[in-house]
Parts: structure tokens; sequence; C-alpha cells
């Protein structure tokens, strides 16, 4: 009977955690589907620079409730005079954007609590902000170095007669 009484209230706490860490794993997967499909249809992503990254729009970005921070996930593609982000949402539409890159402002926003503790990054171009954090698979650990690594990448290909721009 003790027993009982101990493994209820255990089970009780463990099993939602069990279930988050099912789901979070099966949505990982559902990503990588998404940027081997967009790898797949879009030939001359082969041919430059690109990672994987998730999106989220300017609306979405400062609401409080949500359970993913991002609303899409696909590749951001660093040509030499510009960056196309590829994705595809949860409800299955495809996001196309495309930034010049040298008419863009490109922030780093680190870390943000209310936004699923992830580094981010901002590119503002034509007067629309678009937020963008890296792939990270299950878990946010990696956030920061990876996004980080993206930003300082676009600075180097936005700067005119940088030897890094391509």
């Amino acid at each position: 009977m003790t027993i009982i009484i101990f493994f209820i209230p255990l089970g009780i706490v463990i099993l939602p955690w069990i279930l988050i860490i099912i789901y979070s794993q099966r949505k990982a997967g559902e990503r990588k589907k998404i940027y081997e499909k967009i790898l797949k249809s879009r030939k001359f992503i082969s041919q430059g620079r690109w990672y994987p990254i998730r999106y989220c729009s300017e609306e979405r970005f400062p609401k409080f409730w949500k359970f993913f921070p991002w609303e899409a996930a696909g590749i951001l593609y660093l040509g030499k005079e510009k960056v196309v982000f590829l994705g595809e949402s949860s409800s299955k539409r495809n996001i196309e954007l495309e930034f010049n890159i040298r008419n863009s402002n490109v922030n780093w926003l680190g870390k943000k609590i209310n936004n699923g503790g992830l580094s981010w990054l901002l590119i503002t171009f034509q007067g629309k902000k678009h937020y963008f954090t890296s792939e990270t698979g299950t878990t946010i650990i990696g956030s920061k170095f990876k996004t980080k690594q993206i930003f300082t990448t676009l600075g180097d290909i936005s700067r005119p007669g940088n030897p890094n721009s391509r």
C-alpha cells in the first residue's frame, strides 16, 4: 500500500515530462523532413551557404502565450547579395521570403525568455521585421552559438567589398 501511495504521485509528476519529450522529438523529426524536402526541391541551395532555421513573424513574436515560439521551419540560404528563407508552417503553408541583404538591417537580439529561451536574430527589410533562431533539435541547447554564427555570417556578407562576400 505504501508503495502505491509513493508511485501514484511520482507518475503524475513524471508522465507529463515523458509526454513532452516524446512530442518534442516528434516535432524535431517533422522539422528535419521539412529541411530535407526543401533541399531536394531547390537545387540552388546546394551551391551556397544555408542553415536549418526556425522563423517567427513580426505579428507572432511579441505575443506572450504560445506553445512554440516559432511558426515555421525551413532553410535560410545566404547568397551573394540576397538571403532567402524557404519554410513551411505548422499548418503546412509554404513561406518564401527574400531579402536584399545590403538593404536590410540585421540585429542580434540574444536570448528571449518569452520566446522559448532561444537566442534570436532580427532581419528588418522594407520596414517589416522577421525573426530567426537556429534549429537545435529536441532541446534549446546550442541556440545561442548557432544563431550567433548565422548572425555573424549575415553581417559579413552585408558589407560591400568584404572578402567573405560571395
